[in-house]
């Protein structure tokens, strides 16, 4: 959400749905993980998994903040 008429600064509102997203996505790559099949992407999958702890790890100093 836009911060009253400035566009570049912006409040973090409701971040439910995004949180929920995120602990799906991190599901599924764990379970890709898990998975026999993955030896062929398993770099892609874990810069995946990389990705999205970072990002659960900035909401989370974001939330603190």
């Amino acid at each position: 959400m836009g911060y009253r008429d400035q566009k570049e600064r912006y409040i973090i509102a409701d971040i439910e749905d995004l949180v929920t997203a995120l602990e799906d996505d991190t599901m599924t790559v764990s379970t890709m993980m898990g998975s026999k099949f993955v030896t062929e992407i398993k770099s892609d999958v874990e810069t995946m998994e990389r990705k999205l702890i970072y990002l659960s790890e900035l909401i989370d100093e974001w939330l603190k903040f």
